[in-house]
This record gives C-alpha cells, sequence and structure tokens, in this order.
C-alpha cells in the first residue's frame, strides 16, 4: 500500500494510524534519539543560559548537544523541577533543583552538585 493511499485513509478518519505509518515506511524521515523529558521533582526554578550550559558541560555534554537540548533541560527545570536527557533508549543525565542548588546525576560525570545562588 502506497503512502498516497495511507494519506486517503487519514483523510476519512483513520488518523494517525495512518500517519503513522507513512512515516515508518519512508526512510528519509529521521527520529530525534536526544530528547529531554520533564520530571516532576524537586523546586521549579528559572536557570541563567550559563548555568545550562555549565552544568551540561559538567555532565559530559557536547557543545552541539548543548545548543540542541540546552532550552528544553532550561524549560522542564522552570516547569516540572527536574528533567531527564536521554540518548536513544538511554538516560545519558538527569536534572533535579532544590534549595538553590541544581543536582546533577550524569551517566558519564557521575553525580554533582551546583550552587545556584
Amino acid at each position: 500500500m502506497t503512502c498516497s493511499v495511507w494519506l486517503k485513509m487519514a483523510a476519512m478518519g483513520a488518523g494517525l494510524a495512518a500517519l503513522q505509518a507513512c512515516s515508518e515506511m519512508d526512510r528519509n524521515v529521521a527520529r530525534a534519539d536526544d530528547f529531554v523529558v520533564p520530571v516532576t521533582v524537586g523546586e521549579t526554578r528559572v536557570l541563567t543560559a550559563s548555568q545550562v550550559a555549565n552544568a551540561m558541560i559538567k555532565a559530559g555534554f557536547t557543545y552541539d548537544e548543548i545548543v540542541e537540548l540546552g532550552p528544553g533541560l532550561r524549560n522542564a527545570v522552570s516547569t516540572r523541577g527536574g528533567a531527564e536527557v536521554r540518548r536513544g533508549k538511554y538516560i545519558h543525565a538527569l536534572f533535579s533543583v532544590q534549595n538553590d542548588r541544581l543536582y546533577v546525576a550524569s551517566r558519564t560525570a557521575g553525580t554533582f552538585v551546583l550552587a545556584l545562588t
């Protein structure tokens, strides 16, 4: 079945299942392997860009990953108090704010605490 047939089914009410099938059939559709998941833990806190970058550098992220994932991490901490950053199916690092401190647990850099004051 071609992608156009799937799209016609979606128009007739088959919905997201047809679109999912199309994306799975097309090998040119990229899937994001690195992403940020907000976690409700700790205290919400708006971090500065430099606080996020410093924590991510210490946790072992590359500069490109900081540019790509940093805004999502900052948003997650400001709205939910914590975040997990995934690389593929693995959690690369966990971030949480408690008592003016950013707690970070990283697969490559271990666990550390950064003062936010």
